[in-house]
C-alpha cells in the first residue's frame, strides 16, 4: 500500500535501495501510474476491438480510416503537451502539402502549363527543427533525460535549445529583451521559446518537460500491478522478465514513443488513398448564422487552404 511513497532502485546484483518519496515525488509517481495505467488500457482496448473487427486474413487487407485532426493549439501558456500536439499537426500538413501540391504539379505537367516550383509551401525545415536527429527540440529532450538528476529543465534547456538552434529561420530565441509576447501580452521569460510553426508563430513555456517526457513508472509499483486480482490490470502489466517487448517500450521516453508512432501514421496515410475534409468554425460562440470572417479567414490560412488557392490560380 506504500508502493507511491517510496522510491526502490534496483542495483546490479539484484540489490535493492530504498528511500522515501516526499509529497512532491509522490504526485509525480501517481501521475506517472494513472498515465501508464490509461494508456496501456487504451492500447488494450484498440487491440480488442480490432481482432473483433477484423474479419480478413491475411496482410492485404483493405480498410476506411477516419483521422480527426484537432489542429494547431496556441493556449494562453502552451507546454509540454502543445509541443507534441503541433508536431503531430506540422507532420500531418507536411503530408496534406505533399498530396494536395504533387497532385497540381503532376497536372501542370501533364498540361504542359509553366509554373513557378517554388510557390509550393515546404514546411520541412520546420519538422526537422522539432524531430531530426541529433539536434531537433525533442532529440535534445531526449537527451537530458538520460542525465538523471542532472538534467537540464526551465531556463537551463531553454538555453540548449538556443545555442543548438538560435539561428534556425523557424526558431526565436526569447527573454525579457526580445520583442515576443506571451499570449496574456507579458514580456518572455527565459524559459521560452518561439516556433515558426506552419500556422503561425507559437511561444513555449518549458516546465517539468524532463519530468513529463521520463514518465517514469518504477519497477516496483509496475509489481504491484502485475499482482493485482483483475484480470485486465494484470493483463496490460504482465511480470517483468516474461514480456520482453512490452518493457522496452515501457522504458522509453514519451517522445521516443511518440515518435515512432506519428512516423508509422504518416506512413500509412502515404501508403494510402486519401481525402481530406476541412472543418472551420465559422465563430467561436457556437452561435448559429454568425460569420466572423477574421477567423475563418485565419483558419483558412492556417490550414493551407488558401496556399492551394493561390496555385491553382496561378
Amino acid at each position: 500500500g506504500d508502493a507511491l511513497c517510496v522510491r526502490v532502485r534496483e542495483l546490479r546484483g539484484g540489490e535493492k535501495v530504498v528511500s522515501n518519496n516526499d509529497p512532491k515525488e509522490a504526485k509525480h509517481l501517481r501521475d506517472a501510474l494513472a498515465k501508464a495505467v490509461y494508456s496501456r488500457l487504451f492500447d488494450w482496448l484498440v487491440h480488442r476491438a480490432n481482432l473483433a473487427f477484423d474479419l480478413s486474413s491475411g496482410h492485404d487487407t483493405q480498410f476506411i480510416g477516419v483521422l480527426d485532426i484537432f489542429g494547431f493549439e496556441d493556449m494562453t501558456t502552451n507546454g509540454f503537451e502543445q509541443v507534441f500536439i503541433n508536431t503531430t499537426n506540422e507532420q500531418l500538413q507536411k503530408v496534406f502539402n505533399d498530396i494536395i501540391f504533387k497532385s497540381e504539379a503532376e497536372e501542370y505537367t501533364r498540361e504542359q502549363i509553366e509554373w513557378d516550383k517554388t510557390a509550393f509551401p515546404d514546411n520541412t525545415p520546420c519538422i526537422e527543427l522539432l524531430t531530426k536527429r541529433p539536434q531537433g527540440l525533442l532529440r535534445i529532450l531526449d537527451a537530458e533525460c538520460l542525465r538523471g538528476m542532472s538534467a537540464s529543465d526551465g531556463p537551463q534547456l531553454a538555453a540548449k535549445f538556443n545555442k543548438a538552434h538560435g539561428n534556425h529561420n523557424f526558431y526565436e530565441v526569447c527573454g525579457p529583451a526580445s520583442v515576443w509576447r506571451r499570449n496574456n501580452g507579458d514580456r518572455t521569460r527565459d524559459e521560452d521559446f518561439l516556433v515558426h510553426h506552419f500556422a503561425g508563430p507559437i511561444v513555449y513555456t518549458i516546465a517539468h518537460f524532463v519530468d513529463k517526457n521520463r514518465d517514469a513508472l518504477f519497477g516496483h509499483v509496475h509489481d504491484v500491478l502485475a499482482a493485482s486480482a483483475c484480470p485486465i490490470v494484470s493483463d496490460i502489466f504482465p511480470k517483468r522478465g516474461v514480456d520482453e517487448a512490452t518493457e522496452g517500450q515501457a522504458k522509453q521516453t514519451v517522445a521516443n514513443r511518440y515518435l515512432g508512432q506519428l512516423a508509422a501514421l504518416v506512413t500509412v496515410l502515404r501508403e494510402s488513398s486519401t481525402r481530406f475534409v476541412r472543418c472551420i468554425k465559422t465563430n467561436h460562440e457556437k452561435t448559429p448564422a454568425k460569420l466572423d470572417k477574421p477567423s475563418v479567414l485565419r483558419q483558412l490560412i492556417c490550414s493551407g487552404v488558401m496556399e492551394a488557392l493561390e496555385v491553382r490560380r496561378a
